[in-house]
């Protein structure tokens, strides 16, 4: 039983880090600015501040990929591809801008298709 309790105090530590609380906030603060529209109507200021919380996640996304690559290049192991494979993941952290070209998409769209004040239709063909 002693083994468990070391690597409960390991995980302790492991997520006291600020390298793994930082996405782990950053992505609750996107999801709770993204989940809004779907409950209610909202501004434009509220869209223009999605879509900035957005940029900003797909910036922690790249610095984890800076991250997971160096920790890769100074494993454990001498040869480099061995710690890319059994390593952290390098593009793992890559989600987050991949997740945030779709947030900004739907953002757009809800930002100016039907329904909102910018919103034109098309004309009429003849």
């Amino acid at each position: 039983m002693p083994a468990l309790g070391w690597q409960l105090n390991r995980f302790e530590r492991i997520l006291s880090t600020a390298a793994v609380i930082l996405p782990v906030a950053a992505s609750a603060v996107a999801i709770g600015f993204l989940c809004v529209p779907l409950l209610m109507r909202v501004s434009r200021l509220f869209i223009d501040i999605s879509a900035a919380i957005l940029i900003l996640e797909a910036a922690v996304g790249l610095w984890g990929f800076v991250l997971h690559s160096i920790g890769n290049l100074q494993g454990p192991s001498v040869h480099a591809f061995d710690n890319f494979i059994y390593g952290a993941p390098p593009m793992a952290p890559l989600l987050f801008p991949n997740l945030m070209v779709l947030g900004i998409i739907g953002l757009w769209q809800l930002r100016n298709g039907p329904g909102s004040d910018t919103f034109v239709p098309a004309a009429p063909r003849p």
